[in-house]
């Protein structure tokens, strides 16, 4: 087995890897949304915030063995490189602003809720937002575009 095939299937698990996190993001925002107590919210956000933080170690992984498979196999002026490569780099700040975001707006509403009761107006307003569900949505899309592009 070469470097490259290795390096290769590191890459591929370092993919399935991000994936999975982000279903498992997926799943904590939706029961978030789902939850009938402030505890539940909590929970889940907890969830999320871990999650979250896997994020920049798979993005890393991400590059830095596809810098290594394009160095050994491809040239960087390929334009399926030059886009996933841009891709990467806005999945990045999307997923790291939108998330940012998210908690700023959270963690203050779960700290004024009582956690065994239904989450109040601020707290559900949160948890309902808009901007959090379409950033991790899109980071989701742009990551199989850049998938496809492979």
């Amino acid at each position: 087995m070469t470097a490259y095939e290795v390096v290769l299937f590191v890459h591929i698990m370092v993919v399935i890897g991000a994936f999975a996190t982000s279903g498992v993001l997926h799943v904590a925002m939706v029961r978030m949304r789902l939850a009938r107590t402030a505890g539940e919210v909590a929970l889940w956000a907890g969830v999320a915030k871990h999650g979250g933080r896997l994020m920049p170690p798979w993005t890393l992984g991400l590059f830095g063995s596809g810098a290594y498979l394009v160095e050994e196999g491809w040239t960087w002026d390929a334009a399926w490189v030059i886009a996933s490569v841009a891709g990467l780099a806005a999945l990045t700040l999307l997923g790291a602003t939108s998330g940012a975001r998210f908690g700023r707006a959270l963690g203050p509403a779960l700290g004024d809720a009582p956690l065994d009761e239904p989450p109040g107006p601020r707290l559900a307003a949160a948890v309902r937002a808009p901007g959090p569900w379409v950033g991790s949505h899109a980071t989701t899309a742009l990551a199989l575009a850049i998938v496809w592009l492979m």
